[in-house]
């Protein structure tokens, strides 16, 4: 298995012919032939995708951590044994970019989560640029609040990264949880997310200091590692440590790395910043990024998101979260607004004085 090599940009006239040939089957029509020269790559791509398909049995989209370590979310018979050297056991999550399987890498030995891209998708030569970015800027990061990447590769044209295995949920379910048990929001939990946000902000301050935005801060992006065995993912967050993952729509800072397209809006609408939800490629910076860490703080606070919606994150002003939960000291509060200022400038200017403020 060999390391991801730089893009060229170029469409991957085999993966094209791949996305051909399966519409072909689909349509009962006869496939194309490989293009020439390339048949045996070709064939090996098939073998690749003929495996991932066995991992999209059509369910809805579920995120990481979404469910407990001992349930599956899928019949363990759909699954293919093996990708390369590792052994596939069920998949922990999907969404619209691509699948994460847990798997155990035999050489350690030790469990593991691998990304794959979704088969539809492999043709794409920005999706593909897009997930060796991700390898490079994941894999160039060592933080205990950071997911780490240990490796990535190639099988045939399919992608994919190796990275640690957090058996616990991520915070999106652990809030839900809360929402369920009807916990109320009182000064020991209080404290507990803010103690979260503040080692959250000191791994993305680690990011940001090697020159990596993660432009996509939001409760599902964070998973919690439990400390010690048999933690129940509703247990008390400091029983967690929480880590940031999925940098998949990270940049390098120096203008232009990695970006995507000119005007779109990058991010999720409930936690992005103004100028992301303005298309403001440009304007993007640390302080984005410690918005989404505000709106990730304000949830915890408060159970709900700060916004509902790109056009509420332009146009509407913050709900104060000591309305929604009079148990909110005004001194975190102040920090929780600050963070989510609609002028960057009014923001903390890094991350790591919004962590020093927390704690």
């Amino acid at each position: 298995m060999g390391s991801l090599s730089e893009s060229s940009g170029a469409e991957d006239p085999v993966a094209l012919w791949l996305a051909e040939a399966d519409a072909a089957e689909r349509e009962g029509r006869q496939a194309p032939p490989p293009p020439t020269g390339l048949e045996d790559e070709a064939e090996d791509l098939r073998m690749c995708v003929s495996m991932l398909a066995k991992v999209w049995p059509g369910q809805e989209d579920t995120p990481i951590g979404s469910t407990h370590v001992d349930r599956p979310v899928v019949d363990q018979t759909l699954l293919p044994d093996k990708l390369g050297e590792f052994e596939i056991l069920r998949i922990l999550g999907r969404g619209g970019f691509g699948v994460v399987c847990l798997a155990n890498d035999p050489r350690i030995p030790r469990l593991v989560a691998i990304k794959l891209p979704r088969p539809e998708w492999m043709a794409s030569a920005s999706v593909q640029r897009r997930f060796r970015l991700e390898a490079k800027l994941a894999g160039g990061m060592q933080h205990a609040h950071i997911v780490p990447v240990f490796e990535s590769g190639q099988l045939g044209s399919v992608l994919y990264l190796v990275s640690e295995y957090c058996p616990g949920p991520n915070l999106a379910l652990w809030i839900r949880e809360r929402e369920k048990a009807e916990r109320k929001i009182d000064a020991a939990g209080i404290r507990e997310a803010a103690t979260v946000v503040a080692q959250l902000a000191d791994g993305l301050a680690h990011a940001h200091e090697r020159g990596v935005l993660h432009r996509d801060l939001k409760p599902a992006n964070i998973l919690l590692q439990p400390i010690g065995p048999d933690v129940p993912a509703d247990a008390p967050l400091s029983r967690f440590v929480p880590k940031l993952t999925d940098f998949g729509l990270a940049k390098l800072m120096e203008q232009g790395a990695g970006e995507t397209r000119s005007g779109a809006a990058i991010g999720t609408p409930s936690f992005m910043a103004p100028e992301q939800a303005k298309g403001d490629l440009d304007a993007i910076d640390p302080r984005t990024d410690v918005y989404g860490l505000g709106a990730v703080l304000y949830q915890l606070l408060t159970g709900v998101p700060p916004f509902g919606s790109a056009f509420e994150v332009l146009n509407e002003e913050l709900t104060p979260p000591s309305r929604l939960c009079k148990n909110v000291p005004a001194d975190l509060e102040a920090i929780c607004r600050k963070c989510l200022e609609k002028d960057q400038s009014q923001r903390y200017p890094t991350a790591r004085a919004l962590r020093e403020d927390l704690e």
